[in-house]
């Protein structure tokens, strides 16, 4: 019992030391850094919430980081990825996606190459007036126009299917590609 007590202790120390603190970060209350921006989905959606900042993007379907040549790598929804980032698209084997600022908004389009070649089409489009999701992941094509509730509000509310863009996420141009990858992760 004493040794089991020792091992998790360390497991745990371990694990604290990871988190690196940077002087002037704004931290929450349960000791993370805050994030830039978050995509939370309610409701009959049942997406999960993803959060991003500057060189990350996390949630449950998930984990993706900016490297330090500038690529990103992890996963998303249990596939592996390392993707390309350039102004306006990034890329990889498997995920292409083009992203468009709108006069007000952002348009993200592409594809989703699923093994043995099946293309997925990725259409999604966020303004002050509308949020438009049809991805591969999403179960069906999402449309919700805005709630009246604030900037980044869509949908009936709480209990009804809707989604809110908090931070940075609810501005008209927000940061890509963390914006983007947080919508696919969201879905």
């Amino acid at each position: 019992m004493f040794k089991k007590i020792i091992a998790v202790s360390a497991v745990a120390i371990g694990l604290a030391g990871c988190y690196r603190w940077v002087p002037g970060e704004d931290v929450s209350a349960e000791g993370q850094p805050d994030p830039d921006g978050r995509v939370l989905v309610h409701g009959g959606l049942t997406g999960p919430s993803v959060s991003f900042y500057a060189d990350r993007v996390v949630g449950p379907t998930i984990n993706m980081s900016r490297q330090r040549d500038g690529t990103w790598a992890g996963w998303i929804h249990d596939r592996a990825i390392f993707l390309k980032a350039v102004p306006g698209h990034i890329s990889s084997s498997s995920l292409t996606m083009d992203i468009r600022d709108l006069p007000e908004g952002v348009e993200m389009s592409g594809l989703w190459v699923n093994g043995h070649e099946i293309r997925n089409q990725i259409s999604m489009r966020v303004t002050p007036k509308e949020l438009f999701v049809r991805q591969p992941f999403a179960r069906t094509q999402v449309y919700l126009e805005a709630s009246g509730k604030g900037p980044g509000s869509y949908g009936t509310g709480i209990f009804g299917e809707s989604v809110e863009l908090k931070g940075a996420a609810a501005l008209p141009h927000p940061p890509q590609p963390q914006f983007a990858l947080a919508m696919l992760g969201a879905f």
